[in-house]
């Protein structure tokens, strides 16, 4: 899958995601840090192999935090498209990639009880 996904380059500060943007890939961190922010709070940050933009993304409703690059970061960016192809031409490979993005969509929201 990381073939056919672009990786994105950011820099320290740069607004990765947009609080209230739409929602058209999900993003895993190769390198770097970066910060989740509503407004001015802090909510948490995210380093190397964390998932972010999933919920949105497969809900398919806008983002409800900002991402900012706390580091240089590099990002691999999987759209829907992407998503799909694994699907129809390594159905093991995608399956695996959604399984363990539902684990750690399962982890968050134990860690926010």
């Amino acid at each position: 899958m990381l073939h056919k996904s672009n990786i994105i380059d950011c820099e320290a500060g740069d607004h990765v995601i947009k609080k209230g943007g739409t929602a058209r890939n999900m993003f895993v961190i190769l390198e770097g840090h970066l910060e989740v922010r509503d407004g001015d709070s802090l909510l948490g940050v995210f380093g190397p192999g964390d998932v972010f933009g999933a919920m949105a993304f497969l809900l398919a409703r806008p983002r409800v935090v900002d991402m900012y690059a706390a580091t240089d970061c590099r990002i691999l960016s999987l759209s829907e498209g992407t998503v799909r192809k694994a699907i129809d031409s390594d159905a093991r490979g995608a399956a695996h990639l959604m399984l363990n993005i539902a684990k750690i969509l399962c982890l968050r929201l134990l860690q926010t009880r």
